[in-house]
């Protein structure tokens, strides 16, 4: 596997400002690099970028100097009462940096509702060329490969829609390995590795911890979504 096939993710190098984490990635080896630049909470960390020329010319330099390239941004949450226009300038970043995936979360527990609005944000998505890799998290309204893969099916199956595989959610989630071969490959666009002990036994509360907090060698893996095809094939 190439080094130049990986990209390292957000919280690896989650103090680094984006023109930071780019020379970051490019000094350990890595192809590309994800940035937060959306909180995944209110008032929680994130990459500051959006509304900043300045720091996204900077950020586009570094890219250039490097070959470093932009690969996914974080992160939209969609819950009751979501509107994807709030995400605008996060997709004018990502199309400006050449990024090609924003993780997506769901929230909502009216499945219904949820399947809506995520086919409401692959709609608002696509001009800007990304896709939504709906992230299954055992916490959250879509806790397993499952429950994704419904999802998708009742939204009605965008162009750029993506299911998000996360090495620590599938080993803490009721997920299994038929599961997994049974997305789509071509909604596989890159699957996330993570360093962290496997079980469903786990509270919320542990879940978060070690998934913001504790989880190690955190990188989102392009050379896996290889991987993924041939196994599928």
């Amino acid at each position: 596997m190439s080094a130049r096939a990986c990209s390292m993710a957000y919280l690896t190098g989650h103090r680094c400002s984006p023109p930071e984490a780019v020379r970051v990635a490019a000094a350990t080896g890595y192809g590309f690099v994800g940035l937060r630049l959306w909180p995944n909470a209110p008032g929680a960390q994130q990459q500051h970028l959006l509304g900043d020329a300045a720091l996204l010319r900077e950020t586009l330099v570094a890219c250039r100097d490097t070959g470093v390239g932009v690969f996914d941004l974080e992160i939209v949450r969609i819950g009751e009462g979501f509107d994807p226009r709030l995400y605008l300038p996060l997709f004018e970043a990502g199309a400006a940096l050449g990024a090609r995936a924003v993780l997506v979360a769901g929230d909502d527990t009216d499945l219904s509702r949820l399947a809506v609005n995520y086919a409401r944000l692959c709609e608002q998505m696509a001009p800007f060329g990304l896709t939504a890799d709906l992230e299954f998290m055992p916490w959250t309204a879509v806790p397993d490969a499952a429950s994704a893969l419904r999802l998708v099916a009742a939204a009605g199956h965008p162009s750029n829609a993506g299911i998000l595989v996360d090495a620590l959610h599938f080993g803490r989630s009721h997920t299994t390995l038929d599961d997994i071969r049974a997305i789509p490959c071509r909604l596989l666009h890159y699957a996330q590795i993570y360093d962290g002990e496997a079980g469903t036994h786990f509270s919320t509360e542990q879940l978060l911890h070690t998934a913001r907090c504790q989880a190690r060698a955190t990188s989102t893996c392009a050379a896996c979504l290889l991987r993924c095809r041939q196994t599928c094939r």
